[in-house]
């Protein structure tokens, strides 16, 4: 038996972007190719086609080892967001730690064991988007918030900059100050794609598949209950950026993340010629 975090992770709409030729595929690949997990000497990543696992080299030796393992595999998974938001993409991951193997064989590579089918199997079985920590690594998380899915998942939030607001303004928004805070924390700059990638969950919310739209609106309830007010106070105010917190400059923020800063309700003024 080994003992691995195994991240197993699903490119969702995958199919219809190889129907369609899409040149986000390329884009896509490019990304996952160069997420932070490949600099980590102590994980090792396996993508084929939408599905991506990511699993710890070593086995942990110690509680600390637990934790680190755990933290590491719910921030290449926070890396991804914080790349792709805004960008359409939606994907859905679990966590769960048990038995895995990867055997480099002669010929072929083999991977397999308890935890890649029951990962898989519960993957399959979710109508939602984001990540999903399994029962069986639900005490070595000690970072990110969660919230109970049912009885063997949580839902993962590594919103960590929506985290930090919904602290300083203890639920109330607009926040009748909030600008000293923000920028001495340095957050806005998570905010940015956190918050992108919340809009892209509402705009989902009005897919015309029924089965899509129920993905969406079972992952904004999740966001609703973690961060009570929030989500009803963006979407009262169609996303506007600087309805949450006036005094804040979000578009240098949203330019590092890629993203139009007119969509959010911002003027962007251009330097003169």
């Amino acid at each position: 038996m080994t003992d691995k975090y195994l991240l197993y992770l699903d490119l969702l709409g995958f199919g219809a972007l190889v129907d369609s030729g899409s040149s986000k595929i390329a884009k896509l690949y490019a990304v996952l190719d160069d997420l932070n997990v490949h600099r980590h000497e102590a994980f090792t990543t396996i993508v084929f086609s939408d599905t991506v696992l990511i699993y710890n080299r070593l086995d942990p030796a110690s509680d600390n080892d637990h934790q680190y393992l755990n933290m590491y595999s719910c921030e290449f998974v926070q890396d991804l967001m914080s790349r792709t938001a805004g960008s359409g993409l939606a994907f859905r991951a679990v966590l769960m730690r048990g038995d895995f193997r990867h055997d480099h064989m002669v010929h072929i590579e083999a991977f397999y064991g308890s935890a890649l089918v029951g990962a898989y199997r519960l993957e399959k079985s979710l109508q939602c988007v984001g990540l999903f920590m399994h029962a069986s690594s639900r005490e070595s998380n000690k970072i990110f918030n969660t919230q109970r899915f049912d009885q063997d998942l949580d839902y993962v939030f590594v919103t960590q900059g929506m985290d930090s607001l919904q602290m300083f303004s203890a639920g109330q928004y607009p926040m009748p100050y909030g600008k000293d805070l923000i920028a001495s924390a340095g957050i806005e700059f998570n905010l940015a794609w956190e918050l992108s990638a919340l809009y892209e969950i509402y705009r989902m919310r009005e897919d015309p598949t029924p089965a899509i739209r129920a993905k969406y609106l079972a992952a904004w309830q999740m966001y609703e209950k973690q961060y009570p007010g929030l989500p009803s106070f963006l979407a009262e105010h169609d996303f506007h950026l600087s309805e949450l917190i006036p005094e804040v400059d979000w578009v240098p923020a949203l330019e590092v993340h890629g993203q139009n800063a007119e969509r959010y309700g911002l003027s962007v003024v251009l330097p003169p010629i």
